[in-house]
């Protein structure tokens, strides 16, 4: 049997570390800890003489340590203990992922070896990624594994695919974590985690507490917020609540020396005044009171509600972490010695926190949240690693939905790359049968903490590298090979190009019209939003014919013409942000809906790929000629707007749209107004700016304090601002930028006729060295706070924080938006993004953090990535690359004023839509014409309606799902997964569809969701389930007992809901044969 390839391998040389690769040298390659082999043969030995426990040095070393920590604050008569083993293990850090599995056998081996030789113990896991790479490279130790979580001594907790950053992976994502990591659990060992693990993630998205309690977890361990900067944490013991009111109990303690509580009691941080201290720690409530704290709160630690009674059980997690391979021998010791002196006992995680929720009632309640006091860099270190990351979290959902209508369809359809993937040489090998969820479980492997935080080694980053470069591919695959599958099953009606010649032929820039050519296209939104953005179709999907107007059918039955624009081939962006030649047009396609469109085209004798100018003239002179009123006044209502307009004097550039203007700076290219319906929203110019950023340790993490105190003035002046566009779907102007030490920006304005926004992308040749850039945007909105979204979620933070936890959240953290809004809701302005996450809000503005030049960390002594840079140094390849993000970077933003409140849910439509463009499928120009002879089509006015009755039947329109009001998006159409009967003995094994419903704002929202009938017949059984797919009671009845309409015929199947603020709700629809 061929090994099992856990990675893919196609690049001989690294893309960020340049390391020459020999993808089979560490094959079976063994691992060791820094500190050498751990002898445990000698902690455990029955001769005396031999017993490192028994020795009476050691003896007497326990005895001093328990009397420090008694002299540190420690009273074990009011605080017991219980010891509970464990081991971190970064997956990915100073060490590639090749090793990190390496390090995963070596930590559960040395667990079974600890059971072997000692009773008392148990083994706390937390990763089912970790499992997983076992599971396929070492059998042996696999069923060890399996064998030693039936005796109950290895006991897997965690249930999220791998301890991911707590602040970037989407609300699905997370999902993904829970569903994908619980089940493997269940499949395997017949359980799911109780207990979310995250000891060492850099902060905590306020929605986790709804994620992780849907999907099987009632408990919650941490150790990062420990090593707070400026405030100490004020309760390690605490209920957290989500906005929809779901609760975890949370429990915190320290990882010094690897021992927990029993490293120190107290302890002062050399980098700050807040002490890593258990002293007063673990205070409860007065009997009979609830206190609930937000950020708004000033020290919540001194609430009259709290008491001076401390939570009287303690928990010691211990053992060797980072890069697993414990617990270290000594470790276990020392917790063996304070158990037999009675203060401590041999506990596992599920006991401990069944222990906690004795005390619930007196714990108090955090409902925010929880921000880590450091780290605020590693929101945007390694740009690519997020841009890539949120191009999977929002394309996957969308191939998976396509898929999923399409089967239900037609069940015999064929998509072939759904069921033949990587089949490359270079490819990993597919664990699974289905690649939605191969590629998300490589999504969420590159979500653990160190790695799409950017605080790798950049051998890590060869690695996301590759995984990128196989799968982004794939994706794109995927999305094509289900929308031939809708269209086959029948959702494009008649399919096929048409050839209607022309009465008189017709010459244009050289290129002689001799007929109009008709070509399908299909679209399909299959987003949560409505897509209000453009629609882009690819060049080379239209070998030799070049495509003027598109024809498009609304909701009111009318047919729209859309003019198209010409875009050149983007080579310069890397190969994986490159945008090949495609035809633009702006066209409003609501969610869930599907439509078969049509393109006017012409026949091109020669190659126009490089040469939009001229492909552009030529597609505005012919459309002058055939389609004379889409330029002319537009006083047919169904031909799409004019261009903008745009007006030029010596010092500004001005594009005028039919809503929004846009004002540039000829002299530094920063935009000095954006005005809506006339009205400003820029209280200053908003431009882009370089700081000296130099944090006083671990840089790629950080960022330095008042950064913003350290302009570096690098843009006053622009080199060149020029109009590079000229619509008619676009018009944009260009500011470049020279600056640093040879570093450029190329800041492209961008305008589209009937829109409510300006984009602004900014490409970077970046060469700079702790240095920040940063887009700082002034708006004119009067508002106390932002607001951001989150997981699912959005978060409100202030803008001038007073209170004592609140001040330190000077670097804030957004998904696809942040937002400004008047306190009154009359209006706001929301900076959308399709990368950033980093922003600030100080001085009146919203900066978005956009690149940062920090050094990269050194690798672990035992990495096998210094072998790598040694050999390189031996064959003259020079050193590898010391500081990160140096070179290309593409930003992209959208300025969106608007009028009213998010809460009515149009900044979510536009950043959503903004994240997913809708994906297109060109017909194959190549596999024959449909010829149709229609004679004298020269003139649009005169031969419109000739035209339109040849393409009308042809031009389906329906929507699949629809959700009532804006506020609540449908987010997930999806197969059910086949759930082990104990998860669910009654519907788990049965085959079914999944909706997944948001409500994106913090208020109670009454929800309606519509389903096209063609999806599921009459009588189908719809259930609410939790995040695992599993109906949560065994008796359970569908919702349609009292909530869903079935009027006979209808076009809609509709259930009604209430969400709470920010609720996710999950269904199952299963056939009306049960």
């Amino acid at each position: 049997m061929a090994p099992v390839k856990l990675f893919p391998e196609k690049f001989k040389r690294g893309f960020y570390s340049n390391n020459p690769r020999d993808f089979k040298k560490y094959e079976g390659l063994k691992t060791f800890p820094r500190g050498g082999v751990d002898m445990l043969e000698y902690w455990y030995s029955s001769n005396p003489e031999e017993n490192e426990y028994l020795d009476e040095d050691f003896q007497r070393h326990l005895d001093h340590r328990l009397e420090t920590l008694k002299k540190q604050g420690w009273d074990p008569a009011k605080q017991f203990a219980y010891c509970i083993s464990q081991s971190h293990l970064d997956l990915g850090w100073m060490w590639r992922f090749v090793q990190g599995v390496a390090k995963a056998e070596a930590t559960f081996s040395k667990a079974h070896r600890h059971f072997q030789m000692f009773s008392s113990f148990t083994f706390t896991g937390s990763q089912p990624a970790q499992y997983d790479w076992i599971r396929l490279q070492y059998p042996s130790t696999w069923k060890e594994v399996v064998d030693d979580v039936a005796r109950r001594r290895h006991e897997p907790q965690g249930g999220c695919w791998c301890e991911a950053d707590g602040r970037i992976p989407s609300g699905e994502a997370w999902v993904r974590h829970r569903l994908y990591g619980q089940l493997f659990y269940a499949r395997h060992f017949n359980c799911i985690a109780t207990v979310s693990w995250f000891p060492d993630s850099f902060g905590f998205a306020n929605n986790l507490p709804q994620i992780f309690s849907k999907s099987g977890a009632t408990g919650f361990y941490t150790a990062k917020l420990v090593s707070n900067k400026e405030t100490k944490w004020p309760f390690w013991a605490w209920r957290w609540q989500a906005p929809d009111g779901s609760t975890l109990t949370c429990f915190m303690s320290g990882i010094y020396q690897k021992l927990g509580m029993f490293g120190a009691f107290h302890k002062e941080q050399p980098d700050s005044d807040v002490p890593e201290s258990y002293v007063d720690s673990y205070k409860l409530l007065l009997p009979g009171e609830q206190v609930t704290i937000t950020y708004d709160m000033n020290e919540p630690r001194k609430h009259p509600a709290v008491s001076n009674d401390d939570l009287p059980i303690i928990g010691v997690f211990f053992g060797e972490g980072d890069g697993g391979h414990g617990p270290q021998g000594v470790e276990v010791a020392t917790c063996r010695g304070m158990v037999d002196r009675g203060v401590a006992l041999w506990c596992n995680t599920r006991e401990f926190f069944d222990m906690i929720a004795q005390w619930e009632p007196r714990l108090p309640t955090w409902k925010d949240e929880m921000y880590y006091q450091f780290h605020r860099g590693s929101l945007t270190t390694q740009t690519l690693a997020k841009r890539m990351n949120r191009y999977f979290e929002w394309r996957l959902p969308v191939v998976e939905s396509l898929h999923a209508l399409a089967t239900r369809l037609d069940p015999e359809v064929d998509m072939p790359a759904f069921s033949r993937f990587y089949e490359g040489e270079h490819d990993q090998t597919p664990t699974t049968s289905n690649p939605v969820e191969q590629v998300w479980k490589n999504v969420l492997l590159m979500q653990f903490h160190d790695v799409i935080s950017g605080t790798s080694i950049p051998e890590v980053f060869d690695e996301c590298y590759e995984f990128w470069s196989q799968d982004k591919p794939l994706v794109k695959r995927l999305e094509r090979d289900a929308l031939a599958g809708l269209i086959t099953a029948g959702c494009a009606g008649r399919w096929g190009v048409q050839e209607m010649p022309l009465k008189k032929g017709i010459q244009v820039s050289g290129q002689d019209m001799k007929s109009l050519v008709l070509v399908p296209l299909f679209l399909m939104n299959a987003g949560s939003a409505t897509s209000d953005s453009t629609i882009s179709i690819p060049a080379t999907e239209l070998d030799g014919f070049l495509p003027l107007v598109m024809c498009m059918k609304g909701k009111d039955g009318e047919i729209a013409w859309h003019p198209l624009q010409f875009m050149p081939e983007e080579k310069n962006q890397g190969y994986l942000d490159a945008r090949p030649a495609r035809f633009i047009t702006a066209a409003r396609l609501p969610q869930w809906t599907s439509a078969s469109c049509w393109l006017a085209c012409i026949r091109v004798t020669e190659g126009l790929e490089t040469d939009s100018v001229r492909v552009n003239k030529i597609i505005s002179e012919a459309t002058s000629r055939l389609f004379p009123a889409m330029m002319k006044g537009n006083s047919d209502h169904r031909c799409a707007p004019l261009s903008p307009r745009v007006h030029e004097t010596e010092d500004l550039v001005m594009l005028e749209g039919n809503h929004v203007s846009a004002t540039i700076s000829k002299k530094d290219g920063s935009l000095t107004s954006l005005k809506l319906h006339d009205q400003e929203f820029l209280s200053r110019a908003a431009q882009i700016e370089g700081y000296t950023d130099k944090p006083y340790r671990e840089p790629c993490w950080n960022l330095m304090r008042e950064w913003n105190n350290h302009p570096k003035g690098w843009f006053k002046h622009a080199t060149e601002v020029t109009i590079t566009e000229k619509g008619p779907v676009r018009w944009t102007v260009r500011a470049l930028h020279e600056f640093g030490s040879g570093s450029t920006a190329c800041m492209d304005y961008s305008i589209h006729v009937d829109g409510t926004f300006v984009d602004v992308t900014i490409a970077l040749d970046f060469h700079e060295r702790e240095a920040l850039l940063k887009y700082n945007i002034p708006h004119a909105i009067k508002s106390r706070e932002s607001i951001a979204e989150t997981c699912y979620a959005t978060s409100s933070r202030k803008n001038e924080p007073t209170a004592n936890h609140d001040v330190p959240r000077w670097e804030k953290w957004m998904h696809s938006f942040v937002t400004q809004e008047n306190d009154d809701g009359t209006r706001g302005f929301a900076i959308i993004n399709d990368g950033k996450y980093g922003f600030d809000t100080l001085d009146g503005s919203t900066g978005i953090s956009i690149v940062h030049g920090p050094e990269y960390p050194g690798t672990n002594i035992v990495a096998w990535a210094r072998d790598e840079r040694k050999e390189r140094v031996k064959k003259d390849l020079g050193e590898p690359p010391t500081h990160a993000d140096q070179g290309y970077h593409l930003n992209r933003l959208r300025l969106y004023p608007y009028e009213g409140s998010w809460r009515e849910g149009n900044v979510h439509m536009m950043a959503h839509g903004f994240n997913l463009p809708t994906p297109v499928l060109v017909h194959d120009v190549t596999s024959g014409f449909r010829p149709r002879s229609i004679t004298g089509i020269h003139d649009f006015g005169a031969s419109r309606d000739m035209i339109e009755k040849a393409i009308t039947e042809s031009m389906k329109r329906e929507t699949w799902i629809k959700a009532e009001p804006t506020t609540i998006e449908v987010t997930v159409l999806k197969k059910s997964e086949n759930l082990p009967s104990f998860l669910d003995p009654a519907l788990g094994q049965v085959d079914g569809i999944i909706i997944r419903a948001v409500n994106n704002i913090d208020q109670v929202v009454e929800g309606a969701i519509k389903v096209n009938a063609m999806i599921f017949a009459q009588g189908s059984g719809i259930f609410e389930t939790d995040l695992l797919e599993r109906v949560p009671r065994p008796h359970a009845t569908p919702l349609e007992t009292s909530t869903i309409s079935r009027a006979p015929h209808a076009k809609f199947i509709e259930f009604s809901t209430s969400f709470n603020p920010h609720e996710i709700k999950t269904f199952k629809i299963v056939p009306n044969k049960l």
